[in-house]
C-alpha cells in the first residue's frame, strides 16, 4: 500500500510540473508586428510626419494591452503619436454648401487586443528629421505592453502614396 501511495505522489508530481510548463509555455506573451506601409504626409526641412499602417497580432491566449510603440533607426528614437490624430480631412464642396467629408485618424493607445486576435491601426509618427524613416531600412520597434515590453526588428517598405488612405475602408 505504502509503494502505491509513492507512486501516485510521483505521478502527481510529475503532473504538476507538466501543467506549470505547459502554462508558462502557452501565456507567454507572442506579438507579432507588421509594417505594412508607410505614407508621407508632409516632408519639409524642419519637420516629417508618417502615417504607419502595422498588423499588431497577438498570438498568445491571452488578451494583452499595447500601451506605447517608439521606433528606432539605432540612433534616434521616437514615440508613435498617443493620441488618435487627424491624418487626413477630405471635404467635397458644392459651392459653400459641404456635401460630405471624411476624415481618417490614427488609433490612439491603449490597444486591446484578445487571444489569438489579430488587427491593422494606423498611426502617426512626427519627426524632426526627414531621413529618418527610408525605404528597406532596418529599424527596431519597442512595443510597451501589460505584460513587459519586446523589440522588433524590421525592414521600412517603399513609401506608399497618399491616396491610397482613401481607397482604404473607415
Amino acid at each position: 500500500m505504502n509503494l502505491f501511495l509513492n507512486i501516485l505522489t510521483i505521478a502527481a508530481f510529475a503532473l504538476s510540473v507538466y501543467n506549470f510548463v505547459y502554462s508558462v509555455i502557452s501565456n507567454r506573451k507572442k506579438v507579432d508586428i507588421f509594417l505594412d506601409k508607410i505614407y508621407p504626409l508632409n516632408l519639409n526641412d524642419k519637420n516629417s510626419a508618417y502615417a504607419l499602417r502595422f498588423t499588431i497580432s497577438n498570438k498568445s491566449q491571452l488578451p494583452i494591452s499595447i500601451t506605447k510603440l517608439a521606433i528606432s533607426d539605432g540612433s534616434v528614437t521616437h514615440n508613435v503619436e498617443y493620441d488618435s490624430k487627424i491624418i487626413m480631412e477630405i471635404n467635397n464642396h458644392k459651392g459653400t454648401e459641404l456635401l460630405n467629408q471624411r476624415i481618417i485618424r490614427s488609433t490612439s493607445f491603449p490597444l486591446s487586443l484578445q487571444g489569438l486576435e489579430a488587427s491593422g491601426n494606423l498611426f502617426k509618427l512626427s519627426t524632426t528629421s526627414e531621413s529618418f524613416l527610408l525605404p528597406y531600412q532596418k529599424i527596431i520597434i519597442f512595443i510597451y505592453t501589460n505584460r513587459g515590453n519586446l523589440q522588433k526588428e524590421i525592414e521600412v517598405p517603399i513609401f506608399s502614396d497618399v491616396k491610397q488612405l482613401l481607397q482604404q475602408k473607415e
